[in-house]
C-alpha cells in the first residue's frame, strides 16, 4: 500500500511541483517509511505553499500519512563532516545494537535506523532515542524496530549567541573576589 500511495504522493508533485517530478528530484528526494509507520517524507529546500498544501491535504488519518520538510538534517556541514558524522552514528548503533542498520539518505541526509530484533519495551530502544536526540542538528529520524516505528523529532530552541569577546584573567580574577566576597548567591548575582 505504501508504494501506491507514494505514486499519488509523485502524482501530486509531478502536476503542482514548477517543472514537475524530473525538478522535483534534482534538489528532492521521496523516503517511505514502511508498515506499520506508512509515512512518506518529501524533502525538497524549494517547496512552494501551494505544493506543500497538496501533500498535506493527502494524509489518511491512522493510515498513510505525508512529512512535508524542507529543511535537511545537519544544514550546513560539508561532505567531509557528513562523512564522519555518519560514520559516527553507525559506530554508535552498532554498538548498542550490533545488528543495527542506518541508512543516511543523500539529499535529505534523512537518517533511518533499523533495529529488527528489538522490542518496543527494550530499555535500549530508550538509548537509541537519546542518542539520537543529541546530534546536533538532527531535525528528523526514524527508528525502525521489531513491531513499531518511531519517529525522532528532536525539539530544540536556537541558542542566540552573542559576540562578547574573549574572557580575559583579570575576567576571572573579578570573578573568583566576587565568589569571595559573596555571603549568598543573591548576593552574588547583584
Amino acid at each position: 500500500m505504501e508504494y501506491k500511495f507514494a505514486h499519488f504522493v509523485e502524482t501530486v508533485i509531478t502536476v503542482f511541483f514548477p517543472g514537475g517530478i524530473e525538478e522535483f528530484n534534482r534538489k528532492g528526494h521521496i523516503t517511505i517509511i514502511p508498515h506499520p509507520a506508512k509515512e512518506i517524507v518529501v524533502y525538497n529546500p524549494d517547496l512552494d505553499k501551494t505544493t506543500i498544501a497538496k501533500l498535506k491535504s493527502l494524509a489518511v488519518k491512522d493510515k498513510e500519512s505525508v512529512h512535508v520538510i524542507t529543511e535537511k538534517n545537519f544544514e550546513g556541514l560539508s561532505g567531509d563532516e557528513l562523512r564522519d558524522l555518519n560514520i559516527r552514528i553507525n559506530e554508535n548503533m552498532i554498538r548498542l545494537d550490533p545488528m543495527a542498520n542506518v541508512l543516511f539518505d543523500d539529499n535529505s541526509n534523512m537518517v533511518i535506523i533499523t533495529v529488527p530484533n528489538v522490542d518496543d519495551g527494550d530499555e535500549i530502544l530508550e538509548t537509541i532515542f537519546d542518542s539520537l536526540r543529541n546530534i546536533d542538528g538532527l531535525l528528523i529520524a526514524y527508528v525502525i524496530a521489531k513491531k513499531s516505528v518511531f519517529k525522532i523529532e528532536p525539539k530544540r530552541s536556537k541558542q542566540i549567541r552573542e559576540d562578547r569577546g574573549v574572557i580575559s584573567a583579570d575576567d576571572v580574577t573579578n570573578l573568583i573576589i566576587a565568589i569571595e566576597n559573596s555571603k549568598t548567591v543573591e548576593d552574588l548575582l547583584n
